[in-house]
């Protein structure tokens, strides 16, 4: 089977989309090669390359950036030379590797490809509270009660994390959880006034669903201190049970591509091998 092969199989399971234009595509390579093996990692870093090229697997499904920028082009597009870049492709061309990127198909899924795999790696499918499958800003959660702390340990075990940066009480039981989106300015729409005369943003809607819904535990991609952040802070002096573990954008979605080399490997009926490579994690605390 050529690479092209496999990729149109997993561009069928995705949703079609008319015209698509955006960061999905070829890096690397060529769709000609025979696939020699599937690599699937959430991030191409040249630690995840190498172990590729080691398993004798020459086609590597991302999710994120090969080249340092979110449009990801297939060449360097900066008004600079970058010798890290230079020396990556070296030693992908070097192992005739093709790199393709899955981001935006992935996330089209409704519910989101991702974020249903971490569902299911966390083994919290069950206590999704979504059942009519409408598209939310957030993943909540109604877990058997548990505390904060738990919650924190069961995140470290499954993502083989060294630490969680934390806001809130380890102590605090709690239930109601939600995995949320990117708490940046302008994530996902346009911050601002609207037409309604409000403001309005993603990180607003997150403190609406943990102050009117009664979230109790987020866990974030990216944040920013000013917003949501500080709600918690000041929910926490009121004495409220408030508190996020800000795991990190990569961190959070790693176990969604884990789940993702499973699908890949029910579309390909086990005819080639495909291997699961875990980034890991970059962080530590001193």
């Amino acid at each position: 089977m050529k690479n092209k092969e496999v990729i149109q199989k997993i561009l069928d399971y995705h949703p079609y989309v008319e015209n698509y234009e955006g960061c999905d595509g070829y890096k690397s390579g060529s769709g000609e090669d025979e696939c020699t093996g599937v690599a699937v990692a959430l991030v191409p870093t040249l630690n995840v390359l190498q172990k590729a090229a080691e398993a004798g697997c020459n086609l590597v499904l991302v999710h994120e950036p090969t080249n340092y920028e979110g449009p990801d082009y297939a060449e360097w597009k900066e008004d600079y030379s970058n010798q890290i870049y230079d020396m990556k492709y070296k030693m992908i061309n070097e192992n005739h590797l093709t790199i393709y990127r899955d981001h935006d198909h992935m996330h089209f899924h409704n519910p989101d490809s991702i974020f249903t795999g971490v569902m299911k790696e966390l083994g919290w499918l069950d206590y999704y509270q979504n059942p009519d499958g409408k598209q939310l800003f957030y993943y909540p959660f109604k877990l058997p009660e548990t505390t904060v702390g738990k919650i924190a340990d069961h995140l470290k075990e499954k993502l083989n994390l060294h630490t969680i940066r934390t806001m809130g009480n380890p102590e605090d039981v709690v239930s109601k959880v939600a995995i949320v989106g990117h708490l940046c300015p302008n994530c996902f729409s346009t911050e601002g006034i609207k037409e309604d005369g409000y403001f309005h943003s993603y990180s607003s809607d997150i403190i609406k669903a943990m102050d009117k819904d009664g979230i109790e535990v987020i866990i974030p991609g990216e944040i920013v201190e000013w917003t949501t952040m500080a709600y918690i802070r000041d929910a926490l002096y009121f004495g409220r049970k408030k508190a996020c573990l800000n795991i990190g954008h990569f961190n959070m979605e790693e176990l969604g591509m884990k789940d993702f080399a499973k699908v890949i490997d029910k579309l390909l009926d086990s005819k080639i091998q495909v291997q699961y490579i875990p980034t890991e994690d970059n962080y530590k605390y001193i």
